[in-house]
């Protein structure tokens, strides 16, 4: 059964550092020499044995247990907001007793530095994986050699561009293979060779239906070949056949069977006169009990568009940085390195000058320890995409102010609530809330970030007002001491020059915006496939997040287990809709992630209490349990009704039959541990082994488990996906079909799990050339999941093609 999270926050736990570690070994070879190492190699090696990256998770813990031990963690506790948190710790100088951190920062641009030895070396591994047709080895091997290459003309770099296209060639994949092409050539690919190139664009623009383009190309190529040898006669006669090709063919349209690019929609009913990305039907209010919050100004129906909103800012997660653009998130077909680390891609040039320009050229050679510090990173981010001014302009509104805001927090002087540094300022970051442990660590995240903007050269503090730093009583306009206003006179102010209260103030900043993330950050999610099988009939497929944003205006809506909207992507920009009506004057509901649809209400409450501090009191928690205990029900011996555990009973809810829960103990067991199986003998690719298992599986829990129990139905959503791939269609369908009356009474009829059942639905009986079957069943998907994504989402793409295909042949 497809469970469709649509998660908008991040847990907590994910402040906590991951472990990060560098390999000190880095083994390169050479296709004559599989044991060579290259020189560059001894000197990364030493240099990385004096920049070891280590765990800056346990380095905190140590410091909070030091903390504690000798009473500045009570001191810490009284610091009665974040610039004197801040100032603490620097005062302290607590981190300087990580031994290991100062080395890092020290030295970390050797470690990051590109080699042209180790391009080579992995264009050579590439090289042999080719040969041998591993053309996805291959292209991973190439794109890692073009990471590697230094930036501009340079011979490796073409080289791994031109070998990378003959990769894309032979995958079919012509459009990628152009681009790598023209950057190969662009970068200086060997003159005595580029015939090859030109052979191959010719290849592929014949292949896209662009004839006459393509006929230029092999001339190109033909001009190219100047030597008689035999293997440039033979070349060119694998021209000469092309140009024939060329010669009695026209320009045709060629359907390559992408995904045509799709874009965000507009919101319904106009926009807002003061939320510029939600919609008219939205309005922005405050009340002490409830906060700020969102409201309907008239009758809301379901499938309407309330917000359309970019990030303010957004860090794609270090597991994605091989797939994704590092700045704009969506999946990469063609790269383009970054022109300076070995870690990020991105999918355009423009996308690379805009991240460089705004914030990866103070991150690029830091990356290893920002991922260390989980979400925290996306702290740091927000300060670099708010720039130094627009800091320095908070600060002195700030300073402006007389008293209590008037109005609602987060709105600006013009009225308005909009995706800017004001409002990302004013999301609640729930200080008061957090206990001191916690807090330590944040403001020691922050102190290490703030460094990173140091060492960055974001910012630089002005040596002539080191001394005010230690006294924070001096207004930020009075004037400096006489030695300093020589010094100012000596040495030009910098851009980036600020006091040392400035500096304070920035690091401030990032120690509220970590806090802040623990309730306002939202996960970026895309649906992925598995890659199990090769199989396109009901593939697994799970919403997996992909990076992590913040988006000031979603963030206004308030928590309900059963919520009123679904959000959904494209690309980073963030489309939230109504799932139900929603009256004039209701409440607008957003979900935080325990939803009253895959979580129980114990969990529910203890979750949102432990990371958002609040009790829940949503319609659904109000409700209770009761009806959620029907998908976890026995199967009754006499009615086979719902049998729910009720203390150490189990009583039936239909014929109020009564048995011991302890009769079914071992039976759950040993079906548990046959799914655990069938699941991994159907991640290893054995089909049959795995549906032998499941079907094992089955059998018990059919016996034991009521028909619409959530374990029977995940275990009937494996069986079909077993037969499928094992070319049995009509069994396939009857286990989804199965599998799909339990998620419509889970999840509801029309919600976005059954859309996606009814999706994998329609596959099998278009697979199977059911066209009665297929067509009301396809008409049902797009229905719902135009509801929930409107009508321009790429889930929809296949269900339209389907149905347009099966017209085809009605016709």
């Amino acid at each position: 059964m497809l469970q469709h999270g649509y998660s908008i926050s991040i847990n907590v736990r994910e402040i906590r550092v991951q472990q990060i570690s560098i390999s000190r070994q880095i083994k390169c070879h050479v296709a004559s020499d599989n044991v060579r190492v290259y020189s560059y190699l001894a000197v990364r090696e030493a240099t990385m044995c004096n920049t070891q990256l280590g765990n800056w998770q346990d380095a905190i813990d140590k410091i909070w247990h030091a903390a504690a031990e000798n009473g500045d963690l009570a001191t810490f506790s009284k610091c009665s907001n974040d610039v004197q948190r801040i100032k603490f710790v620097t005062r302290k100088q607590l981190l300087r007793s990580v031994d290991w951190l100062q080395a890092y920062l020290d030295n970390c641009s050797d470690v990051q530095m590109k080699s042209a030895e180790k391009a080579k070396c992995l264009r050579n591994e590439g090289n042999k994986h080719f040969q041998k047709k591993s053309f996805k080895k291959a292209l991973d091997l190439y794109t890692r050699s073009i990471l590697h290459s230094p930036e501009g003309p340079h011979t490796e770099l073409a080289l791994g561009y031109g070998n990378r296209s003959a990769v894309f060639y032979h995958l079919d994949r012509y459009t990628d293979c152009i681009c790598d092409v023209e950057v190969a050539l662009k970068c200086g690919f060997p003159e005595n060779t580029q015939y090859k190139l030109y052979q191959r664009w010719g290849q592929c623009l014949y292949r896209l239906g662009k004839i006459k383009c393509a006929r230029e190309k092999f001339l190109q190529a033909l001009k190219g070949l100047n030597s008689q040898t035999d293997a440039d006669l033979k070349r060119k006669g694998e021209i000469d056949e092309w140009l024939l090709k060329t010669e009695s063919c026209e320009d045709v349209p060629c359907v390559t069977g992408d995904i045509p690019e799709l874009s965000a929609p507009g919101v319904s009913y106009g926009t807002s006169s003061v939320l510029p990305k939600a919609s008219a039907a939205v309005s922005l209010q405050y009340s002490s009990t409830k906060g700020r919050h969102l409201v309907a100004e008239r009758d809301i129906s379901e499938g309407d568009t309330l917000i359309v909103e970019r990030p303010y800012a957004a860090v794609l997660l270090p597991d994605h940085y091989n797939t994704h653009c590092h700045h704009c998130f969506i999946k990469l077909s063609n790269t383009y390195p970054c022109c300076q680390c070995t870690k990020v891609h991105f999918c355009s040039p423009q996308c690379r000058e805009a991240a460089w320009s705004v914030y990866h050229q103070y991150e690029c050679l830091y990356l290893d320890i920002l991922h260390s510090v989980g979400i925290a990173h996306l702290s740091v981010r927000v300060v670099l995409t708010t720039n130094l001014q627009s800091v320095r302009d908070l600060r002195a509104q700030l300073s402006a102010l007389d008293g209590p805001q008037q109005g609602i927090d987060g709105v600006n002087k013009a009225g308005l609530y909009d995706t800017d540094y004001w409002s990302v300022f004013h999301l609640m970051p729930h200080t008061d809330d957090m206990v001191t442990d916690d807090l330590l660590q944040y403001t020691l995240t922050a102190a290490l970030l703030a460094e990173i903007l140091l060492k960055s050269k974001f910012v630089e503090i002005q040596p002539q007002t080191v001394d005010d730093r230690e006294d924070s009583s001096k207004s930020p306009d009075a004037p400096l001491p006489k030695r300093d206003k020589v010094n100012c006179m000596v040495k030009k102010r910098l851009e980036n020059g600020i006091t040392g209260e400035e500096f304070d103030f920035i690091s401030g900043l990032l120690l509220r915006h970590i806090q802040q993330l623990v309730c306002n950050a939202h996960a970026i999610t895309e649906l992925q496939a598995s890659e199990v099988s090769n199989s396109d009939s009901v593939e697994a497929h799970t919403q997996v997040r992909v990076a992590t944003a913040i988006y000031p205006t979603a963030s206004l809506m308030n928590h309900s287990c059963d919520p009123t909207i679904i959000s959904s992507f494209h690309r980073d920009t963030l489309v939230v809709r109504s799932v139900k009506a929603v009256p004039k004057g209701r409440e607008i509901f957003n979900c935080y992630g325990p939803h009253c649809k895959r979580m129980c209400r114990t969990e529910r409450q203890e979750a949102l209490k432990g990371q958002y501090y609040f009790t829940c009191t949503c319609e659904a928690c109000e409700m209770g349990e009761y009806k959620d205990r029907i998908f976890q029900a026995f199967r009754c011996v006499k009615c086979d009704g719902p049998v729910c555990v009720d203390g150490e009973q189990l009583q039936c809810r239909s014929c109020d039959h009564q048995s011991e829960v302890t009769k079914h103990v071992d039976a759950i067991t040993k079906s548990q541990g046959l799914f655990v199986e069938g699941l991994r003998l159907l991640e290893n690719g054995d089909i049959k082994g795995a549906r032998s298992k499941l079907e094992s599986c089955s059998d018990i829990q059919r016996k034991v488990l009521y028909k619409h129990n959530r374990d029977l139905a995940q275990t009937q959503d494996c069986l079909a996906r077993c037969w499928a791939m094992l070319g049995n269609l009509d069994k396939s369908a009857l286990f989804l079909e199965e599998s799909l009356e339990t998620t419509k009474l889970v999840y509801g009829e029309k919600s976005v799990e059954v859309g996606n059942e009814l999706s994998k639905l329609a596959g099998i009986f278009f697979n199977n050339h059911q066209v009665a079957k297929a067509m009301p069943i396809i008409n049902q998907s797009i229905d719902i999941l135009q509801m929930h994504y409107g009508e321009n989402h790429s889930s929809l793409f296949e269900l339209t093609e389907m149905k347009n295909c099966l017209m085809q042949l009605k016709n």
